[in-house]
């Protein structure tokens, strides 16, 4: 998760994950120039080289870390279910910063248009890949019991495998 910007790794964990692998890489290398008959290399300059080695390494991964933390985009949710799940799910997104709901899709004619804290019932189940295709959706919720049509779970299968992320309530929420 070194390179993950969801994760929360705090400085103290980077650089402990960062010493394990050079400790693992190096001792991979010390074996091999052991094995080879290869001393004549300085066991000091693979030292030096270790510790030059760790603190570029982890100025990288740190600046990298704060850039794009500084630069972060929140992620662009679409919301299938307008009902009390669906509230639900706007109140817990309003204290984050890490989402965009960028609307909420229901089958429901009188949900049409009605307003969800910031966002709106954009359209049907049917207008998915639409949305989809032009909304710039990073990730789609399905807030609502169950999948009721089998073109709707088609279409939300292949939405899946084109590399959206695509999950419930329960492992949005988790």
């Amino acid at each position: 998760d070194i390179y993950s910007i969801k994760s929360n790794l705090g400085c103290a964990s980077i650089a402990s994950r960062l010493a394990v692998a050079l400790i693992i890489a190096y001792g991979l290398i010390a074996a091999f120039l052991y094995g080879l008959n290869l001393w004549y290399f300085s066991r000091i300059a693979l030292a030096y080289s270790a510790v030059v080695i760790f603190s570029f390494m982890l100025a990288w991964r740190l600046g990298y870390y704060i850039i794009c933390k500084y630069h972060e985009v929140p992620s662009r949710v679409l919301v299938i279910g307008a009902g009390s799940m669906g509230r639900f799910l706007c109140g817990i997104l309003s204290t984050s910063n890490d989402y965009e709901i960028v609307g909420y899709l229901d089958d429901d004619d009188e949900k049409i248009n009605m307003n969800i804290g910031s966002s709106k019932v954009i359209g049907r189940t049917s207008e998915l890949l639409h949305l989809v295709e032009t909304g710039n959706i990073n990730e789609i919720v399905i807030a609502i019991n169950e999948v009721k049509t089998l073109s709707l779970f088609r279409e939300l299968i292949n939405i899946k495998f084109s590399g959206i992320e695509v999950s419930g309530m329960l492992g949005f929420c988790e």
